[in-house]
């Protein structure tokens, strides 16, 4: 799975931090089309660093990470391509991989946090899980399979 990062500052330009977005991966294992068990196996992380820009004041710092749909053009589910087809899978933001992470549209959510940084404290970086999920017994030929995931951070 390829991903892209679009890194979208607030509204003013002129915010006292700056932050960005790191340390992306979500791993599948092998597929086996004739597993009935959904393959949840891909648990990944995307961390968030933000850091003050000179600034003499404690600054909160409130973000929204967003994922786009990939190739599929859906989030019910997303497609990665390869082979001779496609497969089906999805990103969440829970370990019991219910919540779909989208961009709010689709019965999506984007995820949202908050940091608090200080001069004492001026950097901060907050990792956040991305849990994946192949659906079972979809009828695919064998071979690689990927998707690109652009990652929207608003802050």
């Amino acid at each position: 799975m390829l991903f892209s990062l679009l890194a979208c500052p607030g509204m003013s330009g002129a915010e006292p931090y700056q932050c960005d977005i790191g340390n992306i991966g979500v791993p599948h294992s092998v597929y086996d089309p004739t597993d009935s068990n959904p393959n949840s196996s891909g648990v990944g992380t995307v961390g968030i660093t933000c850091q003050l820009k000179n600034e003499k004041q404690t600054q909160r710092v409130q973000y929204t990470v967003a994922l786009s749909r990939g190739f599929g053009g859906s989030y019910n589910p997303r497609q990665m391509r390869g082979g001779k087809g496609s497969l089906g899978y999805n990103l969440y933001l829970d370990a019991a991989r219910v919540t779909v992470w989208g961009d709010g549209s689709g019965g999506t959510l984007p995820l949202r946090g908050t940091m608090l940084l200080s001069p004492t404290s001026p950097a901060q970086q907050v990792i956040h899980n991305i849990y994946g999920l192949i659906p079972a017994l979809q009828d695919v030929y064998a071979g690689t399979y990927t998707d690109t995931i652009t990652i929207t951070l608003t802050y």
